[in-house]
């Protein structure tokens, strides 16, 4: 794992761990390291400082997205054998998807009415931070989230 997490090298792909033969557990591995980082995310709570969780250590984003991009690429380049493993790993990367765009509206969202210089930018900032907490807890599926072009 610490070849994958680590962001001074370069990603490496799947077929370099040759001597990797239980497929199973590294992709469990990775599910439940990046679905731990998300449910982080997703759970944090809103508190009266209105504070943002930090996203570092174990539970990094940086370290996320390179598990993430790691199980896209070993189903992308899945035998016939590890095909049960697509499925898991497209859902867990759908999950993703939502979970980062969320957090990243809220953080913007927040930073944008913490700068206000008005007094109604900080009753909103706290109602917007209640209702953000309940989206990102409402199990939002990609099928759900609108893309304006």
């Amino acid at each position: 794992m610490d070849a994958i997490s680590d962001a001074h090298n370069v990603l490496p792909w799947p077929n370099m761990f040759p001597q990797v033969t239980n497929v199973a557990l590294v992709i469990d591995d990775l599910v439940s390291r990046v679905s731990s980082g998300l449910d982080a995310i997703v759970n944090y709570p809103t508190d009266k400082q209105l504070s943002r969780m930090k996203l570092a250590g174990a539970l990094a984003g940086t370290a996320m997205l390179r598990y993430g991009e790691f199980a896209r690429r070993f189903a992308a380049t899945a035998t016939p054998k590890h095909q049960k493993y697509v499925r898991i790993v497209d859902d867990l990367l759908e999950r993703m998807e939502v979970t980062f765009a969320q957090e990243m509206w809220r953080r913007w969202a927040l930073g944008s009415f913490g700068v206000s210089k008005q007094r109604a930018g900080e009753q909103l900032m706290v109602g917007f931070a209640i209702w953000m907490e309940a989206v990102m807890r409402s199990n939002m599926s990609v099928d759900k989230v609108k893309y304006y072009e």
